[in-house]
């Protein structure tokens, strides 16, 4: 929708707008300019980044420096809701290396938002990969946006 996405939530501010987008494939749906607001406060409609179809789409936030990651807000606001399914089965991970990945949350709902709370035990992180349960089905992945909250440790 277009209002601004909150700077703070989860207790802490919003980190992904210093960082970066990394998603598994493109597709002729992507637009690649869009991607720095799929992480940021920026109001917007429809989905900012588009991976192609595949068995194991995922969307990786690189963080600016190593934070304590307290939570993440996705959107799965595709206009279409048919197609909103296809972010499921969804995984959240963190890594500190981009090489070792720990699961933090998983759901098989398909939902408008998944607010995934890490406040309880929020860990060292570089990065913030969302995913869809790897060779479930052989579909695009897509959201609005994918915003992490968390400590600055830099």
């Amino acid at each position: 929708s277009k209002r601004a996405r909150p700077a703070n939530d989860f207790g802490a501010r919003l980190l992904s707008a210093d960082g970066m987008l990394r998603i598994s494939s493109t597709s002729r749906w992507d637009a690649p300019t869009r991607h720095i607001h799929a992480i940021d406060a920026t109001p917007v409609e429809g989905n900012l980044f588009h991976t192609g179809s595949e068995r194991n789409p995922w969307a990786e936030v690189v963080l600016a420096g190593p934070s304590a990651v307290k939570g993440v807000l996705i959107e799965n606001g595709h206009p279409n809701k048919g197609v909103r399914g296809r972010a499921v089965p969804l995984e959240v991970q963190i890594s500190e290396d981009g090489k070792e990945w720990k699961t933090v949350f998983k759901d098989t709902t398909v939902r408008d938002v998944y607010r995934v709370d890490l406040t309880a035990n929020a860990e060292r992180s570089r990065r913030v990969r969302v995913r869809r349960k790897p060779g479930v089905k052989e579909e695009p992945l897509h959201f609005t946006k994918i915003l992490v909250y968390g400590d600055k440790l830099y």
